[in-house]
């Protein structure tokens, strides 16, 4: 089995020890090289340990994680959030693909994350992850691009070029204004909750849409849109009033 090293990171050290504890018991991959609780002892630990996963609690000391992430030029290791909250910085977290655990730390959640982590070290696929996360954090209003996971790996879009999603099974179809359609390994209803605030509204149980690309609303008893590629998507009874609230808001 191969070994993986890790530093914990967090201003709290019931936290710090909680968590060397389950990674100890669960996560026999993981030999973790030591402990942080402010960013400059994080910096200084990374610099001169290089371990390959960071265990990184968003609030610390007077400072936050993206401090300490500002500090690097490039990332080259995987990071693991833990936060005790759900905000802002959550949102850009999910929109990167870019694991996190929320406090309480749930131990099945830690598994995953860690073995997760574990397959982008193998994949080399840490920089741009946390280049999209850094971008996303500095455009604060709006976050403006997403990570989608495809079986192939990840594809980085910008949000503003995403024209529909539609539900297919347990899969999710994204379609462009400037490229071919992805399939998505995770539901419909994921992508509602992650770009809510981007002008994205569910108009039928199988199909959210992108205000900004709507073309043409269409009434009648079987309502419907015209997106910008020409396509028509029905606007169901029950969305009716919602979609054209939305609609006139956005465009007042």
């Amino acid at each position: 089995m191969n070994t993986y090293t890790a530093l914990l990171v967090d201003d709290e050290s019931h936290g710090r020890r909680l968590l060397q504890k389950y990674i100890s018991t669960y996560c026999h991959e993981i030999q973790v090289l030591g402990e942080a609780r402010t960013v400059q002892d994080a910096y200084e630990k990374i610099v001169s340990l290089k371990p390959q996963i960071i265990f990184l609690d968003i609030a610390l000391i007077n400072e936050t994680a993206f401090d300490l992430l500002a500090k690097f030029e490039q990332i080259p290791f995987e990071i693991i959030f833990i936060t005790a909250y759900n905000d802002f910085a959550i949102r850009a977290i999910k929109l990167s693909a870019v694991d996190y655990l929320l406090k309480p730390v749930d131990i099945e959640q830690l598994v995953n994350a860690v073995q997760k982590a574990i397959a982008r070290i193998e994949d080399k696929g840490t920089l741009r992850h946390f280049r999209f996360l850094m971008e996303n954090l500095r455009h604060r209003d709006p976050l403006h691009k997403v990570a989608l996971p495809t079986q192939e790996g990840y594809v980085f879009v910008e949000i503003s070029r995403i024209i529909r999603c539609e539900a297919a099974g347990s899969y999710t179809q994204f379609y462009f204004s400037d490229r071919k359609p992805i399939v998505v390994s995770k539901g419909l209803k994921e992508y509602e909750d992650l770009l809510e605030n981007h002008h994205f509204i569910r108009v039928h149980h199988s199909h959210l849409v992108q205000l900004n690309h709507v073309a043409a609303y269409h009434k009648g008893k079987a309502s419907y849109v015209t997106m910008s590629d020409g396509t028509s998507v029905e606007v169901s009874l029950r969305k009716r009033d919602e979609f054209l609230h939305r609609l006139s808001q956005l465009r007042a």
